[in-house]
Parts: C-alpha cells; structure tokens; sequence
C-alpha cells in the first residue's frame, strides 16, 4: 500500500508539469516543400502537359505550330503551403523562357526554367511573284503543281535587272531573297526552305512580250480640232524607236506643239516634256503607285484591275474646277469593254465591242494617243491593236445617241479614219496613215 507521501506526489506532478509548459513556446516544424508537381496548358484543345525535369529544375512543353505563345496561359500545381511566382493562370510571353519561383512554408525557394516550343511548319509554297516595279505590276502565274513560275513583261524590259517581290508559307524563307535584283534572261531557280527544314524548288521563266510590227504604227495623224469648226485640223507626226512613241509633233497651221517622252529602263514614261512653239518649255511627271495599280500625271488618274485593264480616268478640277470620271467594266468572257459610264456627263457607252483590250498600250505606257476635246467628244486610237470590222462606240444618254464613231479599216485590218458624228452633226474626221 503506497505511503501518503507517493499518493500526493502523483496527484501534484501532472499539476506541475502543465504548469511548467506555459512558461515554454510550443514548436511545430514548417514544410520544406516546394516542387512544381504539373504544369500544363488546359486552355489549348487537347490539353498540353508540359515534362518537368525535377532533377535539373527545367520544365519543357510542345504546342501546335499555330498557337501564339507570345500569350499563353498555364496551369500550375505546388507543393501544399508553397507558393509560386508568377502565380497560375496569368498570360505569359513564352518566346523566351520564364523563370518561376516556388516559396516554400519555411521560406526556402526551389526556381523552374520553363521552355516552350511550337511543332515545326512543313509548309514550303510561293504564294506571290510579282514585279512591283512596272505599273500595272506584273503579277506572275504560280503552278503549285509542277512548281513553275512564269510571267511576260514589257519588250523593252531589261530581264538581267528585274527584282521579284515574293511571299511564301508562313515561316518559311526563300532563296534568292526577295527584292533581290537578278538576271531572268534564262530561268532562275528558289529554293524555299520550311521551318522544319524541308526544302522544295520553282523554277521562274520570265519572257519579254513580242515588240509591236512597225507596219501597224501610224505615221501621221490628221484630225478635226475644233468640232464647232470643222475645217480647222491638226497633223500629229509621231516619231518610234522599236516599237515605242518617242516623239509627236502637231502643227495646227497656227503653232507647233512637240511632245518628248521620257521613259525608264522598261521602257514606262516618266514625263511627257512638251515644247511651244514660243519657245517655252512644259513637263508632265508620271508617278506609278503599284498598290494602287494607278498612273498620275497632272491632273490625271488612270487606275486599272488586277487584269492590267483601264477602270478609270480621273481628272481633278476639270472644267468649271470639279472632277471628272469615266469608269469602264469589262466583259472578261471576251476580253472586251462592255460598258463605260462618263461621269461627268451622265452618258453611258453601251455598244463597245472588240476582242482585245483596246486600252492596253495605256496600261504599258509604252505607246498611246488620247484624244479629248471639249470633254465630249472624245476619241480615242488603238496603236498595236488589230480591230475586227464590227467594231463600233457609241454614247448615249437614255434613247438618245450623243455620238457614234465609226473606224475604216484597210486590208491588212489597220485604222485609217474615224468618223465622229455628234447627233446629225460631224464632229471628228481624223485621217491615220502609215509608213
């Protein structure tokens, strides 16, 4: 039997040692923890799980070769009571590699690398081939099939100096660069290279077009002046070197007016330098803006379609200070005008029919004569052009005939009168001959 003393030292001693413990903090260890246990892309279909390499703290994700990695958003997962910086579901820029920072409950930090890569395009294609430095740009064919290129410019172009404007597959790179100015005088080979690696070749055969037969270039010009004065006209004399108007000379019986044209390389005119014959001296600047697909010069606008077809002459402030259009469809069936809207009389030309594009030498620029006089009659003369004999222009407003021009055709099929009748009234005789 314990003694009285045992007894009171076992009830005192649970007593003494609670009391004991209140004078003492009570410690409890923190967690060291701070891994990265997933990182992934839930927000891309289907989700991309990243690879964490906990060894070398790196962490690496592939995503489609579509995604925009410059704005992802990952979803991360740590270890209980740890925290990350930058935190989860917050866009990241992954083009270059992000460094997260895991903080563990003890205050130790563990830092993650993380690379993301896109899979590589195989795509390898020309998707464009022009010459931007004609106006209209020549827009080349691709055949994606036997991968050919192939394109014909103006006879006067110089093919060892011409500069391809090229686009290819997204990511993709072409060799010869683009803007490179190279000889296309025999076929020149690119070499496209995808951004997996894989390589394929066109090659681009460049042709200049056939020089226009002398035979079919007038040599002189007689036309009406004036149509309210019909006895009145002017003899234009046009000077060509290989098939390109260099000079006109018009003598009205009054004065003399020379016309220089100044051209470039591929033969397109830069100015027009026209000489009186006081003696003074005008000049008429061409500028070509191939986005546009436009010709100005002065207060002319001439814009064409991808077709290198005429749409629209513009002049600003015209008569009375105010501008004046002509917009011209074509039938692309036949290659023809099939109606033309005079927008500063509100006449329509309805009958208009030829099978070649009777403004093409405007669109080269190389050769061409526009007659506009008084803004109503207008006439215009198709050089390098062989015309068929149902060939016929007529304006008209409602029922109303404004004017019908009708050509005369030699034998061998070329201009040599055209007749304007203004209503019941002659309004040009313009007489064409030829060397």
């Amino acid at each position: 039997m314990k003694s009285t003393f045992t007894k009171i030292i076992l009830f005192y001693l649970p007593i003494m040692l609670i009391l004991m413990a209140c004078d003492e903090e009570i410690i409890i260890s923190k967690s060291s923890q701070r891994k990265i246990t997933k990182f992934s892309f839930s927000g891309l279909t289907p989700v991309v799980d990243a690879t964490i390499d906990e060894a070398n703290k790196k962490i690496t994700a592939v995503v489609p070769a579509t995604v925009d990695i410059s704005k992802l958003i990952p979803t991360i997962t740590v270890s209980l009571k740890a925290k990350l910086s930058p935190e989860t579901g917050k866009a990241q820029d992954f083009s270059n590699d992000i460094t997260y920072t895991v903080t563990a409950e003890d205050g130790s930090t563990a830092t993650y690398k993380v690379q993301v890569s896109r899979t590589k395009l195989s795509a390898k294609d020309i998707l464009s081939f022009s010459f931007n430095d004609f106006s209209p740009a020549v827009i080349a064919k691709i055949d994606n099939t036997t991968k050919t290129i192939t394109a014909t410019v103006s006879s006067t172009a110089d093919l060892s100096k011409l500069k391809a404007n090229i686009t290819v597959s997204e990511r993709a790179k072409v060799t010869p660069a683009s803007g490179t100015i190279l000889d296309f005088s025999k076929p020149v080979s690119f070499t496209v290279t995808a951004e997996d690696g894989s390589t394929q070749i066109y090659t681009a055969t460049i042709t200049k077009e056939a020089p226009v037969s002398t035979s079919t270039l007038p040599s002189s010009i007689t036309y009406i002046s004036n149509p309210f004065r019909v006895s009145v006209k002017s003899t234009i004399k046009l000077t060509w070197e290989k098939g390109i108007l260099m000079k006109t000379v018009e003598n009205d019986g009054t004065r003399i007016i020379e016309k220089t044209f100044k051209r470039d390389k591929n033969g397109l005119i830069t100015a027009i330098e026209t000489k009186y014959g006081d003696g003074t001296v005008s000049t008429e600047t061409y500028t070509y803006n191939a986005s546009e697909m436009a010709i100005i010069v002065g207060r002319m606008r001439y814009t064409y379609n991808d077709d290198g077809f005429l749409i629209q002459r513009l002049t600003s402030g015209g008569n009375f200070g105010t501008d004046s259009f002509v917009n011209i469809k074509w039938d692309t069936q036949y290659n023809a005008a099939s109606e033309t809207y005079d927008g500063s009389l509100l006449n329509t030309i309805t009958s208009f029919s030829n099978v070649k594009n009777p403004l093409w030498e405007i669109t080269k620029q190389t050769q061409f004569l526009l007659i506009d006089t008084y803004n109503y009659n207008t006439t215009l003369l198709y050089l390098g052009e062989e015309l068929p004999f149902y060939w016929s222009l007529k304006y008209s407003s409602g029922a109303q005939t404004r004017a019908d021009i009708t050509p005369t055709l030699d034998s061998q099929g070329r201009i040599t009168r055209i007749v304007v009748n203004q209503g019941y009234a002659l309004a040009q005789d313009m007489s064409i001959s030829y060397e």
